[in-house]
């Protein structure tokens, strides 16, 4: 008898210890002033200006993909080109895909590491711009010499 009173004590503390903890806390919110918040907030609206503006040309590069697949030229420039305009199209669906909004981190991260990843997003969107462009250029150049 005394052993069940004893696990019931011992249930019973660990019951009353477990609720008693403040599970409803907040995670550690992190301060912002409105100078950060708007920097964050202008530097995001930066990339996705650049996102805009090219994220139209993926349906272009896979026309001109699908033009090149059809074309009876099968050389290593065409196949090469091929390959490059997919790898743009995809390079821009994989950074879209994985790109977050300040907002996501404000609850886990400081102002300085967001603006890292922030400048990190602005590198990558600007290389996936650079990719696209130069894939359209390159299609344009074969395509409109067939």
């Amino acid at each position: 008898m005394n052993k069940i009173v004893l696990k019931s004590l011992a249930i019973g503390l660990a019951i009353i210890c477990f609720f008693s903890c403040d599970n409803n806390q907040e995670p550690n919110k992190i301060e912002f002033s409105t100078k950060q918040l708007q920097t964050q907030d202008s530097l995001f609206k930066e990339i996705m200006v650049i996102h805009d503006e090219v994220m139209p040309l993926t349906s272009t590069l896979v026309k001109r993909k699908d033009i090149l697949e059809k074309s009876k030229q099968k050389d290593s420039l065409t196949n090469n080109l091929i390959l490059q305009l997919g790898t743009a199209e995809e390079a821009m669906w994989d950074w879209m895909y994985a790109v977050k909004p300040p907002k996501q981190f404000r609850d886990s991260l400081e102002h300085s590491q967001i603006m890292e990843y922030l400048n990190t997003e602005f590198i990558s969107v600007s290389k996936v711009k650079s990719q696209m462009l130069l894939a359209e250029e390159n299609s344009n150049q074969l395509i409109d010499n067939e």
